[in-house]
This record gives C-alpha cells, sequence and structure tokens, in this order.
C-alpha cells in the first residue's frame, strides 16, 4: 500500500513540519541536556534527513518491512542516530521522542486535511503510519539497549586495564598486581589478558602480587591456581607474591592447599625467584 495522500500532505506541509518539530526538539532536549552544547542547525540537518528518508518510505509498496532490512537507508540512519545519543549519555526516552515526536506532529497537520480527501484511504494511511512509527520505536529501543550494553562493556574493559595492569619488569618477566576481590568475571578477565600478553610478549614468568588483597577466602584461591594453570598450558610459570601473615593464617584455617602456587612474601622475593629460574 501506497501513502500517496499522506506523502502529499507531508510534502506541501515539509516547512511547517520540519519548524514545529525543531521547536518540540528545543523544548524535550532542554530538560534532558544543556542546550547550549547541541548544535541547532546540525540536528535541523538531522531531522531533515530523516524526514526526506520517510518521504522516500512513503513510496514504497513494502514500507512496513523496512526495518528488517539492514541495508535500508533509514535503518543506517536511526542505528547511527541513536549510537550517537547513547554515547552522548542521553536518555533512551529522550533518543526516541527525538524521532517519534514527529508522528503527533504530522498527524496533527494531517488531521486539518482531511476534508476534501478520501476519508477511508486517509484513515487506513494513518494506521500504517502509527505502525510505521511504532516499529521505528521499537528498533530504537533495541539499538540503544545494545550500544548501552557495548559501551558499559568497553568501559569495563577500561577500568580493567587500569584496575589490573600488565607490567614487564624485566625480559620474559611479567608483574600483575591484584587488587580488589577476585570474583568469576574479573579472574576471567584478567586470565584473558595474562594470557593474551604472555603470547604477544614471550614472558615466561608471571608475578602476581597480591600484596593489595587483604581477604583470601576459597573462591579468590581457586581462581589464582586457575589462573597459575592456564600460565603454565601456555609454557610459563607463576609466582604468588605479596603473602602476608593475615592471609597466610586464613588460608591455613580454610584448610586451601596451594602447593601448585609458587609463593613468596614480598614482590622482591618474587623477582629474585624469577631472575633465578630463568638463569637456569
Amino acid at each position: 500500500m501506497k501513502l500517496g495522500i499522506t506523502k502529499e500532505i507531508f510534502l506541501k506541509n515539509k516547512e511547517l513540519i520540519l519548524d514545529k518539530w525543531l521547536e518540540y526538539q528545543k523544548k524535550l532536549i532542554s530538560k534532558d541536556i544543556d542546550i547550549d552544547f547541541v548544535d541547532l542547525h546540525e540536528f535541523k540537518k538531522e531531522l531533515q534527513k530523516f524526514f526526506d528518508l520517510m518521504l522516500d518510505s512513503l513510496s514504497s509498496d513494502n514500507y512496513a518491512e523496512m526495518l528488517n532490512d539492514e541495508n535500508n537507508e533509514i535503518i543506517i540512519f536511526l542505528k547511527n542516530f541513536v549510537e550517537q545519543k547513547a554515547k552522548l549519555n542521553i536518555s533512551s526516552n529522550i533518543t526516541m521522542k527525538m524521532i517519534t515526536s514527529l508522528k503527533t506532529i504530522s498527524f496533527e497537520i494531517m488531521l486539518t486535511k482531511l476534508e476534501g480527501n478520501n476519508t477511508k484511504q486517509m484513515t487506513d494511511e494513518l494506521f500504517f503510519t502509527d505502525m510505521m512509527f511504532d516499529q521505528i520505536n521499537f528498533y530504537m529501543f533495541n539499538i540503544f539497549v545494545v550500544e548501552k550494553e557495548r559501551l558499559i562493556n568497553e568501559q569495563y574493559e577500561l577500568i580493567m586495564e587500569l584496575e589490573v595492569p600488565m607490567l614487564d619488569i624485566m625480559e620474559h618477566v611479567m608483574l600483575v598486581p591484584l587488587m580488589g576481590y577476585i570474583d568469576s568475571e574479573k579472574s576471567y578477565s584478567i586470565m584473558k589478558k595474562i594470557l593474551s600478553h604472555i603470547k604477544q610478549k614471550e614472558s615466561e614468568m608471571v608475578i602476581l602480587d597480591i600484596t593489595a588483597i587483604n581477604v583470601v577466602d576459597t573462591a579468590v584461591a581457586s581462581h589464582l591456581i586457575k589462573i597459575s594453570k592456564a600460565v603454565r598450558l601456555m609454557g610459563g610459570k607463576a609466582i604468588l607474591s605479596g603473602m602476608n601473615p593475615n592471609v597466610a593464617e586464613a588460608i591455613v584455617n580454610l584448610g586451601i592447599d596451594l602447593k601448585e602456587l609458587n609463593t613468596t612474601s614480598t614482590l622482591r622475593a618474587a623477582i629474585a625467584k624469577a631472575k633465578d629460574y630463568l638463569d637456569k
């Protein structure tokens, strides 16, 4: 079904719709964003581009299926638009309203133009146009969730890089200072980074320094042993340094067996042990 009446009304009232739409955007973003940081000229160009893409889609017989085509221009635009707004930390509600508010504004104008047009056809077109905007809304929300998840994972990786640095302290020896509680997710991330570093730098010794860890329970000990085994499978050797009296006592009381790990009380002792191992 081609939306001929709808497209005709959109074309004849393009500037009016765009002006009303931009005014709505100013009110909308002022509630969520500092409007001084928004380039309204560029923003209007974005709105106009979407409007033009909408006009093109209204000429299509299968416009309702456009959201299933990833190569469709309107889909590419929406994806880029949502991803950009997500990076600016604009809420999903505001982001979707930026686009779907066009429905409210255009429908108000369309309803005033009913006179003289085929009422049944106009009603059908309003229904299908409304359905199309609902599809757009749903699509935008899904894209927003995916992008937010990607950004969170990206930020988590950055935090992990800062929290667990991989330091080459001498040839073939890397130091991994550990801090905070090591849960399964953190352990897996640390292991991946260590194994990748071993492959890139050809490290033979990995010093896991737990000086900044005050609590070692069975779960933490298990993660450390797994990391040590993974290092060994890569042809390396792990040393656990920074074992303080409280941690040592807790390990004994819990009956944790760390015989698979080489341990030292200080980082200096671990470096010396690593050097001796490499000199053999």
